[in-house]
């Protein structure tokens, strides 16, 4: 037998899983027979040859072994058992689940044979760059080119590329021309409203706009995608941050989207704490609307200054609200205390100073004080001028003052005599002296 039909047998019967008497397969490698010395034993070439050959065919089977069973398994059993069985051959689920979708694009579960490409050079990787074209029979001749070509999977994917950007069409022989066909969208020709001169001059002028550098070179085509991407990304981010983003290299796509879903995830927590705000301060913790509004959007914008989640601004009404009973409570306190001036404009005015100042109780005591002292002086003087002013009014009453004159004659006639001395005896004063001069 020669080399070449040892490989055929070992690539139809797929020896390599079975072993022989030269070498065992094992999960760890490949063991090989030795003597007794632990030398090698002799293996024939052709073995060997079909030992290379077993293990290129896994090479190239085990994508589509992986997407075909994958999808056995997940019709058969369910996505629990497909999970168990991506674990079962240690693979990662995700690159799993695309080799499933590459398998039922090509032919799964009965058409194999006639979907996917036989030639051993043309890949899964090949299959899997043109699994996003819908029609089969383009996919085969893409393939096809590959096979005649002999594409390697970098080549191929730059010519599907190529391809995708002008779409090209099926040759005379079902293959696929080397070259794609440069397609222009322009309206038809309609020969009732338009004169060839000035449809040609229209066309003319609609080729002017057309992207060349893009589509002469494929460079310039990927790099105005990339930030196309990018730019559809960035949708619905606020300035300044979503140029801050765009204009950053250092991120690449995915990134962008990272940066993206933060900023997202902070407008939503934006609107949270807005409607949170909206429920904790009503007119009970606030009365009037415009003062209410107007506190509620200033805590609003503090939140999003200090980047402030839903629980550490739900944390922030609590204090305020605390803050905002602690003064209800000294404002009460404040015009119960201003409640002892009698003067209303004062009363007023010193209530609304201390509204207008956030004044504490302790702040506002000495100013009442004052007031208080004030308003008592005033009373005081105001006593001491009414008394004044009525004893000026009654001693300039002739009557009054008539009837005083008469008072005070009325008291001089009642007085004693005066002795010899002239002073004025009291009663039984001059018996006592009689009495003294006998003696």
């Amino acid at each position: 037998m020669s080399a070449n039909e040892a490989m055929i047998v070992r690539d139809a019967d797929v020896r390599a899983l079975v072993g022989s008497k030269y070498y065992k397969p094992r999960k760890n490698g490949i063991e090989f027979a030795t003597d007794d010395k632990g030398e090698l034993l002799p293996v024939p070439k052709e073995e060997i040859y079909g030992l290379i050959g077993s293990l290129d065919v896994y090479n190239q089977a085990f994508s589509w072994w992986v997407g075909d069973t994958g999808n056995a398994v997940q019709k058969l059993f369910g996505d629990d058992e497909l999970a168990a069985f991506f674990q079962k051959i240690h693979f990662d689920p995700g690159q799993g689940k695309k080799w499933m979708s590459v398998s039922r694009s090509f032919g799964w579960p009965n058409k194999i044979g006639e979907m996917r490409h036989s030639d051993p050079a043309v890949s899964h990787r090949h299959h899997q760059l043109v699994a996003g074209i819908k029609d089969a029979k383009q996919r085969m001749n893409l393939l096809n080119t590959a096979s005649k070509k002999k594409m390697t999977s970098a080549d191929f994917y730059e010519f599907v590329e190529r391809f995708k950007a002008g779409p090209g069409a099926p040759g005379g022989d079902g293959g696929v021309p080397e070259y794609s066909v440069f397609h222009i969208k322009f309206r038809a020709y309609d020969s009732k409203t338009d004169s060839p001169e000035q449809y040609l001059q229209e066309l003319i002028e609609h080729v002017k706009t057309l992207d060349f550098p893009a589509y002469l070179d494929p460079k310039v085509a990927e790099a105005q995608k990339a930030t196309a991407a990018r730019e559809k990304a960035v949708e619905g981010v606020a300035e300044p941050r979503r140029s801050e983003i765009l204009n950053d290299t250092s991120l690449d796509l995915d990134a962008v989207k990272k940066a993206v879903k933060v900023e997202k995830d902070k407008g939503n927590v934006g609107e949270k704490i807005a409607t949170f705000a909206k429920s904790a301060i009503t007119d009970k913790v606030i009365a009037d609307a415009t003062e209410r509004q107007t506190q509620i959007d200033a805590m609003v914008a503090q939140a999003a200054t200090e980047g402030d989640d839903l629980a550490a601004f739900k944390a922030r009404v609590k204090n305020f609200k605390s803050q905002q009973k602690k003064r209800e409570g000294e404002v009460k306190t404040i015009e119960k205390m201003a409640e002892k001036l009698k003067d209303e404009t004062k009363r007023q005015e010193l209530i609304d100073r201390a509204h207008a100042e956030n004044m504490t109780v302790e702040a506002f005591e000495p100013i009442i004080k004052q007031a208080l002292t004030d308003q008592f002086v005033q009373e005081e003087s105001d006593r001491i001028k009414a008394e004044n002013e009525a004893n000026l009014t009654a001693a300039a009453d002739p009557t009054k003052a008539a009837e005083r004159v008469e008072k005070m004659f009325a008291k001089k006639a009642a007085k004693p005599k005066a002795d010899d001395s002239g002073f004025a005896l009291k009663k039984g004063a001059g018996k006592k002296k009689a009495a003294k001069r006998k003696k």
